[in-house]
């Protein structure tokens, strides 16, 4: 996620911020911000598929129980 933004922005991780330029600084800043705010939005995402995808799969025991329970 990271290294992902760092590309785009062609600045090394590595680089310490006293041998930065302020500019370089404020960008570097910036793209953390964006990758944390990114992955934080990625892991809602997928939480929220997993929740989705786990009540279906209930909702689908339910009526198959309900469905046993009509035929007997």
């Amino acid at each position: 996620m990271f290294n992902l933004a760092f590309r785009k922005l062609s600045i090394k991780k590595k680089i310490k911020p006293r041998n930065m330029s302020t500019r370089k600084q404020k960008r570097r800043s910036l793209a953390i911000k964006k990758a944390v705010v990114f992955k934080e939005q990625l892991q809602y995402k997928v939480n929220k598929a997993k929740l989705k995808y786990i009540s279906k799969k209930e909702r689908k025991n339910i009526w198959d129980k309900v469905n046993e329970n009509t035929i007997k």
